[in-house]
């Protein structure tokens, strides 16, 4: 069976990436409040096959401002 290793980089400060099965990862994040603006995170999957595989992928994440906090 291939295997498939998903990686992050690039991650915003206090951003975690992690593979959770085979084929799924999870990317958790709570910006804090000075985190305002866009921020790339790369992602890699990259598969056990012969020849191997590997994809990449950017995502850019878009924070507002937040407008009434307390």
């Amino acid at each position: 069976d291939q295997t498939v290793a998903i990686t992050a980089t690039t991650l915003p400060s206090g951003a975690t990436f992690t593979q959770t099965s085979a084929n799924t990862g999870r990317f958790t994040w709570t910006p804090t409040a000075n985190q305002t603006g866009n921020f790339t995170a790369t992602f890699t999957a990259t598969d056990n096959g012969s020849p191997v595989m590997t994809d990449r992928e950017s995502v850019v994440i878009n924070v507002g401002g937040v407008t009434g906090a307390q």
